[in-house]
């Protein structure tokens, strides 16, 4: 039966494009009223013509985000409490087509920094985010911060950990300032403490 169904559906597919498929008539080859495929008749009628389908053109790809690019740069490696520091971030887009709706985060300790200036950014306790609607393909953007080091901070380090997020996988990039102990005041005199002698003298008995 699944023979049979087989021919069946082969000899409706050679009636679209040879224009017929016939029994010779009478009883088949095989002496039964079943059709086997030597009673298929597949000569090409002389006045039709075979439609072959067109060649398939292959899907183009699309333009693709090749990856952003970000740098990070400290104006300092060393400050003290209370000093005035900033960093410069760099966004581009060595691409040939727009990134959008581009994330960037600058991610410091809490307490550590004040933000004193972000060009357009969010500041909350610990980073400043900015939404880029659109970079451009070729395009790079310079964002400057500036912050002022914690006047109680000494001999630490402040990590700096700037994230972009969008037009491919996240680029991360860190840098790390270190933080100096207090300077002594302007006019204030230090004076060592003099040493006790009293160990130094000899005892008569």
């Amino acid at each position: 039966m699944r023979t049979t169904n087989a021919l069946i559906l082969l000899c409706t597919s050679s009636l679209l494009l040879l224009g017929g498929c016939r029994n010779r008539g009478g009883p088949t080859a095989n002496g039964t009223g079943a059709t086997t495929i030597n009673d298929i008749d597949t000569t090409i009628p002389p006045d039709q013509d075979i439609m072959l389908p067109e060649e398939a053109t292959p899907p183009v790809a699309p333009e693709t985000q090749s990856g952003l690019t970000l740098l990070q740069e400290a104006d300092k490696q060393e400050v003290y409490p209370g000093d005035r520091i900033g960093y410069t971030l760099t966004l581009r887009n060595p691409g040939t087509v727009p990134a959008y709706n581009l994330d960037l985060e600058d991610a410091f300790p809490a307490g550590k920094l004040v933000i004193l200036e972000s060009r357009g950014g969010t500041v909350a306790e610990d980073r400043v985010t900015w939404m880029i609607d659109e970079l451009d393909a070729g395009e790079t953007r310079v964002i400057r911060v500036e912050a002022e080091v914690g006047k109680d901070l000494e001999n630490d380090t402040i990590l700096n950990i700037v994230t972009l997020r969008g037009g491919g996988l996240p680029v991360t990039t860190t840098t790390d300032v270190k933080v100096m102990g207090r300077l002594p005041q302007a006019g204030v005199e230090y004076t060592k403490p003099l040493e006790d002698t009293s160990k130094f003298v000899r005892r008569r008995d």
